[in-house]
């Protein structure tokens, strides 16, 4: 098998993608075990979080996927302009999803954190986890964005390490703030929330930067904001875009219903899911 040349192509673009994809699971639970010291509730509040964060994310993750689909019928036909164009637009797409949902999360963010759980101090110290958090999911949507692109040009390795870095500065971060120290209170839940929030905006500096840097395929010039002009490339990726990030939407809501259910049990169920 180790001689199919196939298999090896396959091998070669498989294991970086599936390592980051562990990557990123473990980073949504980094937070959840560097405050596992400050008490049940503590756990149970970033648990809780984590999961309504989980729903927003698998649903850009749609938006996403569509970009590297299109990037790759743009690759194949050698129309590198074309896959930043789209990038662009994504990018627009994902701005105009997630403001209302980081709006709605400022005000509604008690109401939330209150359908998994009964107990006050989990929805309180959950309500400060979301108001932090919630705005760095655009972060997210634009760091997922390039990287489906790059894995649709077979650039595999690009993403890996920038998310290992970004795990790296979050584990750091993590201790530094929750815990405190250098001239900085310790902030407990909160310190988790911004070291997540801190890491993910250096992820996606580091990513857009050393694209342009390297003068990549996919770094972005002027000239590529010419493609919104067009009013069929927003169609054409909107046509995908609708199905995956309602078929992902339903997915990731069926999911969360399990946390729904723990939290209703009690605060230490909520911990143990």
């Amino acid at each position: 098998m180790t001689k199919n040349p196939q298999l090896r192509k396959t091998l070669k673009l498989a294991w970086p993608i599936s390592l980051q994809s562990m990557l990123v699971t473990f980073l949504s639970m980094i937070d959840v075990m560097m405050v596992s010291h400050l008490g049940d509730e503590a756990i149970a509040a970033v648990g809780l979080g984590n999961r309504v964060l989980f729903v927003v994310m698998v649903i850009i993750m749609g938006l996403s996927w569509a970009v590297g689909i299109l990037s790759a019928q743009y690759h194949g036909a050698g129309n590198g302009d074309k896959i930043r164009g789209t990038i662009i637009i994504a990018i627009c797409y994902s701005f105009i999803a997630l403001i209302p949902v980081i709006v709605a999360a400022y005000y509604l963010s008690d109401d939330v954190m209150g359908l998994g759980s009964l107990d006050p101090i989990v929805i309180a110290l959950g309500e400060t986890y979301l108001w932090i958090t919630m705005p760095s999911m655009v972060f997210v949507a634009i760091i997922q964005i390039f990287e489906n692109a790059l894995r649709s040009i077979n650039q595999v390795k690009i993403p890996l390490v920038f998310s290992a870095i970004s795990i790296i500065l979050n584990v750091v971060l993590n201790y530094w703030l929750i815990n405190g120290g250098l001239g900085i209170s310790a902030l407990g839940v909160a310190g988790a929330a911004w070291a997540t929030s801190i890491s993910r905006l250096f992820q996606l500096i580091a990513l857009v930067t050393f694209l342009q840097s390297q003068r990549h395929i996919l770094h972005i010039s002027l000239n590529d904001f010419d493609f919104l002009k067009v009013k069929l490339h927003w169609q054409k990726l909107l046509s995908l875009v609708l199905p995956m990030m309602f078929s992902f939407g339903i997915w990731s809501l069926g999911s969360f219903t399990y946390q729904l259910i723990f939290g209703r049990i009690g605060t230490t169920e909520t911990r143990s899911y």
